[in-house]
This record gives C-alpha cells, structure tokens and sequence, in this order.
C-alpha cells in the first residue's frame, strides 16, 4: 500500500526533474542580432573609446555565447558599453572582472517571448571587457 502512494510522488519528481534538465539554455545571441551591430564604444579602465574591427569581431562573437539569467540581479556599472545596432543605440554594462553584463531591453531584437520581465542579465563566462583597449 506504501509503494502505491509513493509511486505518484515518484513519478512526478521524474517528470519535473526531465524537464529541468532538458530546457534549453537561452544564449543572448537567441536575443539580439549581435552580427548587426555596427560600433561599439567602451568606457572600462583603458579609458573610452571604440572598438576597431578586430576588436569588433572578438566583442561579436564573445556576446552571442552569453547564457541568459533569468530573475538574477548583479551590481554592475563600472564598465559601461553603447552599442549602435542599425542606426539605433543602446548600452550595456558590466562590473571591473564582473561575471555578469546587465543588457538593456532595447538590445533584445528577436524572441523577446523567451525572457522574463525586469532587468536582463546575462553570464560572461569569464569573459573580461577590461580587455579592450584603444587601438593605437
């Protein structure tokens, strides 16, 4: 009789233990066209400047990889980030070696279905926009 009444308990912890594990991770690039943004102008400890086109390129491609952070919320403002996406500007920012980068809603361009409401947060992997400098 026990075993009759664990077996739903059972079977429900499989089933949402499953579907946990299968969602799928949302990246920002699912979220914003990283491949149109056109500069990129970056205040961080090297000073402000824009990223030339190697530095674009590495900034692209870094962005796109960033997982997605539903509900957390990061102190960060040391590092701020504008970028021009089509004619149309909108900023970022991180922390000094910070493990976060707050992407503001104006960045997010396709699937906005897929994100919650509030501040957006994304994971950078270790990722450190302290690396820039201006090109010389």
């Amino acid at each position: 009789m026990m075993k009759m009444r664990l077996f739903p308990i059972l079977f429900l912890f499989l089933l949402s233990h499953s579907a946990c594990t299968n969602k799928k991770t949302i990246l920002l690039g699912d979220l914003m066209e990283a491949d149109a943004i056109e500069q990129v102008r970056m205040s961080n400890n090297s000073g402000t400047f824009y990223l030339d086109g190697k530095q674009l390129k590495t900034f692209k491609e870094a962005i796109k990889t960033f997982p997605y952070e539903p509900g957390f919320a990061a102190k960060v403002g040391a590092i701020q980030i504008e970028l021009t996406i089509r004619g149309k500007t909108c900023s970022m920012s991180s922390a000094t070696h910070g493990n976060y980068v707050e992407v503001a809603r104006c960045n997010i361009t396709k699937n906005d279905h897929l994100i919650q409401s509030g501040e957006l947060y994304f994971q950078t992997d270790g990722f450190n926009f302290d690396n820039f400098q201006p090109a010389n």
